[in-house]
């Protein structure tokens, strides 16, 4: 693991069980990649521990121990980190496996609510989601849906029905790990290449050869994009 958690790009194996990870993991692993948030949290942190230190111990706050380095430890909630990073309590960037109700996508307090306004807690088989009537419905749905069957996969161990499976995220997480290390775009090409995460390219003459330097330029390109739109 280097400064920021994420572990060796060479070795696939270092980044765990992936096919476990639901799609809240995945945005996060690739959020927690991205410059200007690793910046925020870094920049308030220190405030947050300042806050927490008058709570520590006291009883109903449970989580004013928490230090930085402790999975489950969030700065205190700002509406400006919510709106830039989608997490109304940004949890530290260094680490992965962080509480999953602190990854959330769609931030909710565990409850649900009858038409009568009564709150009732959530089965373990339910999933709560939540829809903004000021956006298109339809980028909305389809996010619902690999939600959902990230959850149903988690629950069960296995999907209970054909779903698209983000077989180049693992891949794009590695490229962006790749030249965050300093490794050039032909190391890069050159590993992928030989692991099959880059097909072969059609050359001039007709036949087959390795890709050039610049898929992996590609590849990362396209990690890239995921990091500020997942």
């Amino acid at each position: 693991m280097n400064e920021w958690g994420t572990p060796d790009w060479r070795d696939a194996a270092a980044y765990g069980d992936v096919k476990r990870w639901r799609f809240d993991r995945w945005r996060w692993e690739f959020y927690r990649r991205r410059d200007d948030l690793r910046a925020y949290f870094d920049a308030h942190v220190e405030e947050t521990l300042q806050r927490r230190q008058r709570y520590a111990g006291k009883d109903g706050f449970t989580v004013a121990h928490l230090r930085p380095n402790e999975p489950g430890f969030t700065l205190d909630a700002a509406l400006e980190a919510g709106a830039q990073f989608g997490y109304s309590s940004l949890p530290n960037p260094r680490i992965g496996a962080q509480p999953m109700h602190l990854i959330k996508t769609h931030q909710h307090d565990g409850v649900r609510y009858d038409l009568g306004g009564v709150p009732f807690p959530l089965a373990p088989h339910e999933e709560p989601l939540t829809f903004d009537l000021d956006r298109p419905i339809e980028p909305q749905l389809a996010h619902a849906r690999e939600v959902l069957l990230s959850a149903q996969y988690a629950l069960h161990g296995k999907p209970l029905q054909k779903r698209r499976r983000p077989k180049k995220w693992l891949g794009y997480l590695r490229a962006l790990d790749a030249r965050e290390a300093g490794a050039s775009w032909a190391e890069i090409t050159g590993a992928f290449y030989a692991e099959k995460l880059l097909d072969r390219h059609k050359d001039p003459s007709g036949g087959y050869c390795a890709p050039p330097p610049q898929a992996a330029r590609d590849m990362w390109l396209a990690a890239d994009a995921l990091r500020f739109k997942f």
